[in-house]
């Protein structure tokens, strides 16, 4: 992730929202992920978060989220 996100802090808020977003157990197996993410991702609702990513990524949420 590049430092044009924001500094350390606001880089690793980002990757524990994307990782907790999608669980590595709805990743299909035998498919590499690249997610490209933006300044917004910090600010977005964590609900709205996961809708989108499962939308692009054809998953289901997990368990907690609606």
């Amino acid at each position: 992730m590049s430092r044009r996100v924001g500094n350390a802090v606001i880089r690793n808020r980002i990757r524990r929202r994307l990782r907790h977003a999608i669980n590595s157990e709805h990743m299909k197996p035998g498919i590499d992920y690249v997610i490209i993410a933006r300044n917004r991702v910090a600010e977005q609702e964590f609900g709205g978060l996961a809708r989108a990513l499962g939308r692009i990524l054809d998953i289901e949420p997990t368990a907690g989220q609606s």
